[in-house]
This record gives C-alpha cells, structure tokens and sequence, in this order.
C-alpha cells in the first residue's frame, strides 16, 4: 500500500496563525494514522490515533468557533453545522472500525484527506478572508 501522506502547503494557511498551527497538527496526526497502517501497526495503535483526532479535532472546531465568535463572522452557524457534521463523520468511522464494519485502507486515508483539505480550503479559507478584510481593510 502506498503512503498518501499529506504534505503541508502554504496555500492551506488561512492567515491565522492559532488556527493554521491547528490545522498542521491535524495534518500531522492523520499522516500519524496514514504511516501506522502503511507501517503494519497494531490495530490498538491506528484506532488509538484515529480516537486522538477526534478528540484533537473537537478541541480545534472549539477554538475556532470561538475565535469566529469573537470576530462576529457572519457565517458562524453555517460554520458551525460543518464541524457537526466532520464529528459526526470521524466518530462513526472510529465506531465502524472498532466494531469491525470497515477496513482501514486507501478508501479511509482519501477520506480524511479529502476532509480536512475540502474543509481548510473553502470554509476555513473563507473566514480566513473575512478576517483579513475586517482587521486589515487596506489590503
């Protein structure tokens, strides 16, 4: 199996630098999860690092919204409905794997790629934009 390894891009920055060093360590924890299967970890080792993401990603989403909060983003609660539905997603492929419904492999890393680059890219991106014209309108 080959290793689909994210690899960290600039163009993934939102232009915030709590939330961009958030998102590296999300990247790092599912190349973590990635390198475990391709590496022949123990099953205990891959669900354990799929349960730290999801508990990383709870943290982020918090800590994001917050931070949207506190900046009165206009889209706070569409936001909001997307981590909802990213939890729900991550905690029922942890569920699907414990129980033995789903197999770890490409299908699964492409999904969690997928996941977190659709997200970062558009929604996190767009606040990244919203943040950068409230605080910096000269740019």
């Amino acid at each position: 199996m080959s290793k689909q390894i994210i690899k960290w891009d600039k163009s993934y920055e939102v232009g915030i630098e709590k939330i961009d060093s958030q998102h590296q360590e999300l990247v790092r924890i599912i190349n973590k999860f990635i390198s475990a299967k391709s590496e022949g970890k123990e099953m205990s080792v891959m669900k354990e690092t799929l349960t730290n993401l999801v508990n990383y990603t709870k943290y982020h989403f918090h800590d994001e919204e917050e931070f949207m909060q506190h900046e009165h983003y206009y889209k706070i609660y569409e936001h909001k409905a997307q981590h909802e539905i990213l939890i729900k997603e991550i905690v029922q492929i942890l569920r699907d794997i414990s129980n033995n419904k789903i197999n770890i492999n490409n299908e699964l890393f492409s999904l969690l790629k997928r996941w977190l680059l659709q997200h970062v890219l558009k929604q996190d991106a767009a606040f990244g934009k919203f943040y950068k014209r409230k605080n910096n309108p000269q740019s």
